[in-house]
Formats: C-alpha cells, sequence, structure tokens
C-alpha cells in the first residue's frame, strides 16, 4: 500500500504544479479595470467612426476638385487653341530657325505646371496677382534669357529676367503682385 501511496502524492504534486503553471499564466481584472476597458474602446470606436466620416468628406472634397479642375483645363486649353499663335512669319519663306521664336504669350490668373489657367486680357479690380504665360522655341545650343517686361497704363512697373532651356515648347512665366494703388 505504500507504493500506491507514493504514486498518489507524486501525481498529486505533479497536478498542483502543473495547475500552478497556469495560475502564473492567467490574468484577473478588478470590476474598475475592466469597466475602464470597455469605455476606453468605446471611445476608441467613436473617433475611429468621426476619422471614417472626416475621410468621406475629405475624398468627396477631392473628387470635387478634381471635377473642377479637369474642367477648367479642359475651358483653358480650348481658350488657348482660340489664341492663334504669335507668327510674323511669311508662309512662303523657308524655314530658319534662329535665336528664339514666341509661339504663345498670354495673361492668365494662375498657372498649373505648364498650363494657364483663367487665361483673359481684362481682370477684375480684386486679382492680387496675374500672371504672364509664354511659349517659345529656343534654337540656340544654350539656354537664354526672355524678359517679362509689365506696364500699367505707359508706366514700366516691373522688368523681369526669366531663364530658358534650349530646346521647342519652353516656357516663361513671371508673376506681378498688384498692389491696392494699382487696381482696376
Amino acid at each position: 500500500m505504500r507504493i500506491p501511496a507514493k504514486r498518489f502524492v507524486l501525481l498529486l504534486f505533479m497536478f498542483s504544479s502543473i495547475s500552478a503553471q497556469k495560475r502564473e499564466e492567467t490574468y484577473s481584472f478588478t470590476m474598475k479595470e475592466v469597466l475602464a476597458f470597455k469605455n476606453r474602446i468605446k471611445e476608441l470606436e467613436q473617433k475611429d467612426s468621426l476619422n471614417t466620416i472626416l475621410i468621406q468628406k475629405l475624398e468627396n472634397r477631392i473628387k470635387m476638385f478634381k471635377k473642377e479642375l479637369s474642367e477648367s483645363r479642359t475651358k483653358n486649353v480650348r481658350l488657348l487653341d482660340e489664341n492663334s499663335p504669335v507668327s510674323n512669319k511669311n508662309e512662303n519663306q523657308p524655314q530658319i530657325h534662329v535665336g528664339i521664336e514666341l509661339i504663345k504669350a498670354v495673361m492668365c490668373q494662375e498657372v498649373d505646371g505648364d498650363i494657364p489657367m483663367g487665361i483673359n486680357s481684362t481682370f477684375q479690380s480684386g486679382e492680387k496677382q496675374i500672371y504672364c504665360f509664354s511659349r517659345l522655341n529656343n534654337h540656340y545650343n544654350s539656354s537664354s534669357v526672355v524678359y517679362h517686361s509689365w506696364y500699367y497704363g505707359a508706366q514700366k512697373k516691373a522688368k523681369v529676367r526669366i531663364r530658358i532651356g534650349n530646346g521647342k515648347n519652353q516656357t516663361g512665366i513671371s508673376k506681378r503682385i498688384i498692389p491696392a494703388a494699382e487696381a482696376g
């Protein structure tokens, strides 16, 4: 009988050590901690839903602005096509490319990349800035300099130096901030 009792004690010792290991891996929380976790989860869920709504609003605004930009670009491309290129050449003469050739020059409200936006010859008195956009062919083998001269009436207000690269379809862009005294 001694042997089964030793086995029983040994089995009981092993069982208690195994259950003790399981107890070390478990966690216990007070009711206060559980309620704090629940409240924090609710707060995070509310923030997540607010962020989802804000993201949706921003995506809608981006779609709207993309549509407006696309319409504006289409309108400006049409205006550029309507404004014929500057040409003072006789079509019968052979083309000799020397120097800088002006293709187009327009005044606009803004420039997006290489596209003038809001092309016009007159602007509202509330406009604070106006751009001069010119497209040129530079037939020299190196970069060159062109100037945009800004006038208010007959008075020269500014002269802007612009460096352009060599090659075709080079752009020259200058911006003039209109002071309140010159508005109108």
